[in-house]
């Protein structure tokens, strides 16, 4: 488990299988999730910035990266954070 020190962090995902293509390109499909729950990026769709609301607990997030074109070119990856607040991150993005 990674453990947050700070009340904010942003996540970065780079598909790094797809060299010369941007974040941006519309073929990349990107998922975020936290403790299952599906969440937007507003900004890069590659970031995901969490930050902790009070509290302490444990909070699991989730990526996923799709090539549209290739139905073979995926990742997916999750990650453990433990951090100083209630049993949930928030998703800063969030309205």
């Amino acid at each position: 488990p990674f453990t947050l020190s700070k009340s904010e962090i942003t996540v970065v995902a780079y598909p790094y299988f797809e060299e010369g293509r941007k974040v941006s390109d519309s073929g990349i499909s990107y998922g975020w999730r936290i403790n299952n729950e599906a969440v937007t990026a507003t900004g890069q769709p590659n970031e995901l910035t969490l930050r902790t609301p009070g509290g302490s607990g444990t909070a699991t997030v989730s990526f996923s990266l799709q090539n549209v074109d290739k139905l073979f070119e995926s990742a997916a990856r999750t990650l453990q954070i433990n951090f100083g607040a209630e049993n949930r991150l928030l998703n800063s993005n969030a309205q």
